[in-house]
């Protein structure tokens, strides 16, 4: 609860003391960090390119990037001043518009579907945007929206830090249902193959409802907070707390598989690999597991790991905050050798 409580600090101050967000296609990694977007080369670490080209007075980003299918990367500001969220060339990192409605900071990433833009903010309310970046409709919750927003086709569901889980029409702001989970959620929800909205709160539980109609399928209790989107795979959910427990889960019932406790707190979210999954824990540490739980591999980094681990191209991307001589970005293989390491020129 510590790190909630310097987190929300920042939210309410000029200063920006957050983690870099990350994102990758088959050639790039984009993050956002501090007060630049960089584009980064995947097959040796070079800088492509970076927005702006220099810093400019109030303009900060944090939440991690999102490529459309149009051929846009989407970053939202983290100032207040402006509070804008950003599509700009992926190629070239050029500005394509700029979205000035929102008075929050983006915190969460949007989610992109069916042409539409849904973008979460910290000023309590959800943006749907069109694809050119006029706004399509606005929908307000009780309290701030940490989250990105998930889909299955159906609903838009939208995590919010007023305990609430909600289900959205993607037509416009019409609420289909909303349920109160008893915790502040500040990770994205899973949807798993037989309809369970599936997340985990700072309540120390991770729930699972039904899609169709909100109601509980399941609650388990989990030893601290979970900050960790979830992953699924195989109807078994995997994640950690900010206690650094790592649990497997069945996703049908909500029975513990398995659990484990390599290191400290885990607030990024795990990477899948061919293997098992990569979890990064705040004070540097990355452990690799098997579907199982058994270890892997573990491998130290000089600085925290708050963002998610990205495994893109048999390539494993960790983002740093205040790494060594301004480390930003580490490539590993899967058995966590380095590939190559990316600190932005100053």
């Amino acid at each position: 609860m510590a790190i909630l409580a310097f987190f929300l600090a920042a939210c309410t101050t000029a200063q920006n003391i957050s983690w870099p967000g990350i994102a990758a296609d088959d050639t790039m990694a984009y993050l956002a960090n501090g007060a630049a977007i960089y584009g980064v080369h995947l097959k040796d670490g070079t800088e492509a390119w970076r927005y702006p080209l220099k810093a400019e007075s109030g303009k900060t980003f944090y939440a991690s990037p999102v490529i459309t299918q149009d051929g846009q990367l989407l970053v939202g500001a983290y100032a207040v001043n402006p509070s804008n969220l950003y599509s700009l060339d992926p190629q070239n990192g050029t500005l394509k518009w700029t979205f000035s409605i929102a008075k929050g900071r983006y915190v969460g990433s949007p989610l992109v579907a069916g042409g539409t833009i849904y973008a979460p903010t910290n000023d309590n309310n959800l943006y749907a945007i069109n694809s050119d970046g006029t706004l399509k409709w606005q929908f307000t919750a009780k309290q701030e929206l940490w989250a990105a927003p998930v889909t299955d086709g159906k609903h838009i569901y939208v995590a919010s830090m007023d305990h609430h889980l909600y289900a959205l029409s993607p037509d416009n702001n019409s609420k289909l249902w909303d349920v109160d989970l008893g915790g502040a959620i500040v990770s994205s929800p899973v949807i798993t193959t037989d309809g369970a909205v599936i997340t985990g709160t700072l309540g120390n539980e991770i729930v699972a409802v039904q899609a169709d109609n909100g109601k509980v399928l399941w609650r388990t209790p989990t030893a601290d907070g979970v900050w960790s989107t979830p992953v699924l795979k195989d109807n078994i959910i995997y994640f950690g707390d900010l206690s650094g427990n790592i649990f497997a889960l069945d996703a049908t019932s909500g029975k513990v598989l398995w659990k484990i406790k390599p290191g400290d707190a885990i607030i990024g979210s795990p990477a899948l690999t061919p293997d098992g999954l990569v979890f990064p824990t705040e004070t540097g540490t990355i452990t690799a597991v098997d579907f199982k739980g058994s270890i892997l591999w573990s491998k130290t980094i000089s600085g925290k790991l708050y963002s998610n681990l990205i495994y893109k191209n048999d390539m494993l991307l960790v983002a740093v905050k205040d790494g060594t001589n301004g480390l930003l970005l580490v490539a590993m293989d899967k058995s966590g050798n380095q590939l190559w390491t990316y600190t932005p020129a100053k």
